[in-house]
């Protein structure tokens, strides 16, 4: 269940500029988050539990 769940807030969280782009964030706010949030390691965390749902944690 845990692994469920963990995959469900990973696309969640992985569908982040669209979520900002409509609560009004600026193009230019989403630009320099996106430098953040979007880099190798903090990206690979969002996706790699989508190759956990077949399988334990």
């Amino acid at each position: 269940m845990a692994s469920k769940l963990l995959c469900t807030v990973a696309v969640v969280v992985d569908d982040w500029q669209p979520a900002f782009r409509a609560a009004g964030v600026s193009p230019t706010d989403i630009a320099q988050l996106a430098e953040q949030l979007d880099r190798p390691f903090l990206r690979a965390q969002r996706v790699r539990p989508h190759h956990l749902s077949s399988g334990p944690l």
